[in-house]
């Protein structure tokens, strides 16, 4: 363990967003990325859209991946752009102050220093 230091620590945090357009509904999962600032000290994330998950159009499920690339190309020859919208139906349920709060709530302590051995 002494040829290697620790520098800093990254924690993946993954949230469902559910979503309801019309007819489809679907559970948005995005990946929030935390990690600490070396200068400031402060928690800093980044937000990446990852997935859809239990997608049903019209009361039906729509499987896997294949299921949904269909529903998207069949939006997508009508002119919608299917992951536009949900994405921003999904970012107006939870706004970027929102998750900064609960971020530096629940892990504000998670980032101490590691010690050196």
């Amino acid at each position: 363990m002494k040829n290697f230091k620790v520098v800093g620590k990254t924690i993946f945090v993954n949230i469902l967003v559910p979503v309801e357009i019309g007819q489809i509904k679907l559970d948005a999962v995005y990946q929030v990325s935390l990690y600490q600032s070396k200068k400031e000290g402060e928690i800093l994330y980044d937000i990446d859209d990852i997935d859809y998950q239990n997608i049903t159009y019209m009361g039906m499920e729509v499987d896997g991946y294949n299921g949904y690339s269909k529903l998207k190309e069949f939006h997508k020859e009508l002119g919608i752009d299917l992951n536009d919208i949900i994405n921003k139906e999904a970012s107006s349920k939870f706004s970027p102050e929102d998750l900064e709060k609960w971020v530096n709530k629940t892990y504000k302590n998670t980032f101490s220093e590691v010690e050196e051995r």
